[in-house]
């Protein structure tokens, strides 16, 4: 695994890289503080926004159980919010440990 670099922008895993739509932009903003100094800020801004994501998919599941009843597409909705989750949980660790990697620091975010 390849620590990542100022000058190269961090990556997610394939298939990660959302588009945020302008309220999660905002929120991602708006949650966002400024990297320590021994962290890519780049790798940080990463970072902000697969948190930012995966507390969007767990919210959009807590919603989807709060139905009384869950039709066939529920469930089917469920599987893939749980997926997307997992993904982005992943992700996050990964791009932690990389930046761990590249600083011998631990980043709690």
């Amino acid at each position: 695994m390849e620590p990542i670099h100022s000058a190269k922008p961090a990556q997610a895993s394939p298939g990660l890289n959302h588009k945020l739509s302008s309220s999660q932009q905002h929120s991602a903003d708006s949650n966002h503080t400024a990297p320590p100094d021994h962290v890519d800020p780049v790798a940080y801004d990463v970072l902000a926004r697969l948190v930012q994501q995966h507390k969007d998919y767990d919210r959009q599941l807590r919603e989807l159980l709060a139905k009384p009843v869950l039709s066939e597409e529920d469930h089917l909705e469920e599987v893939r919010l749980k997926k997307l989750k997992l993904r982005q949980k992943d992700a996050i660790e990964r791009l932690r440990y990389e930046m761990h990697l590249y600083t011998g620091h631990q980043l709690e975010h």
